[in-house]
């Protein structure tokens, strides 16, 4: 949440900003070099600040993460109005439509994106407190196992081959009639 994000204003300077929180503010001042003492959230629950030098302008949208429709919309606005001045013109029409749409769009989705990640912490840390949250259940087996109850039974670890009258290969390989038997003789060559 302390962090700021850049928005994309397509081919307009890259100079739009979005913050959540007052420390990302201080963030982003810093970031940039700028030191000011102004704070953010001062006038109100949402606010567009610009900041303006000779070679650069900074415009930060401030607002709360849990910020409805119709206020992403209201800064939205703001942002245009002083776009418009930092290039020196006004947007057009359908200029001004689709940069409506698309700041809209990047400031609800990283909103969104933010408040799935709190409610996700929300709900460890009242875990990890012992307080009412996610409860993990676990069935167990009628011997007291966790796991499936369908578990599949177990196979002998070394499967025996079938000869052609069934048997397994090692009752054949034992029932085998010696053919012959071979000697081997450790006499010596003596002359």
């Amino acid at each position: 949440m302390n962090k700021f994000y850049k928005l994309d204003v397509g081919f307009f300077p890259q100079v739009v900003n979005l913050i959540f929180t007052k420390k990302a503010y201080q963030k982003i001042l810093q970031h940039f070099e700028i030191y000011l003492d102004k704070e953010a959230f001062e006038t109100g629950d949402a606010e567009t600040h610009v900041i303006s030098s000779p070679w650069e302008t900074l415009i930060i949208v401030a607002m709360p993460p849990d910020a409805t429709v119709e206020l992403v919309a209201h800064e939205v606005s703001h942002v245009l109005d002083h776009l418009g001045k930092f290039i020196g013109q006004d947007l057009d029409h359908e200029v001004r439509a689709y940069l409506t749409g698309s700041l809209c769009q990047q400031i609800w989705d990283i909103k969104e994106k933010l408040n799935a990640r709190e409610a996700s912490r929300s709900v460890s840390d009242k875990a990890r407190k012992g307080e009412e949250g996610l409860v993990l259940e676990v069935d167990l087996d009628s011997d007291g196992r966790s796991g499936p109850n369908s578990a599949p039974t177990k196979l002998p670890t070394v499967r025996r081959t079938k000869d052609r009258k069934g048997r397994d290969q090692s009752e054949a390989e034992t029932s085998l009639q010696p053919i012959g038997t071979a000697r081997v003789s450790s006499g010596s060559d003596q002359e």
